[in-house]
């Protein structure tokens, strides 16, 4: 739970309920989904992905360096440009 969430539950007066809602609720349940799917997803897909191109090369070494490669490559790009007025 976060901070804010108990700290609404523990200051609440007795027998009253205690929501939390609004935007910055909203993100931060998008926040908290976005960040799993980060830790989850990606490094699923990455070993799928390193199984198919170890079937379709025949190789182990290749796989891992190909990958090696797109991460090294996506790590070196700037990041998107931002705007200031």
């Amino acid at each position: 739970m976060s901070p804010a969430t108990l700290t609404s539950y523990a200051e609440k007066p007795a027998n009253t309920t205690t929501l939390l809602g609004g935007v910055s609720a909203s993100y931060t349940d998008i926040r908290d989904a976005n960040s799993r799917d980060l830790k989850v997803i990606f490094p699923v897909a990455g070993g799928l992905i390193a199984i198919i191109l170890a079937l379709l090369l025949r190789s182990l070494l290749s796989p891992l360096v190909l990958m090696l490669a797109v991460v090294l490559t996506s790590l070196s790009l700037p990041s998107a440009p931002t705007t200031t007025s």
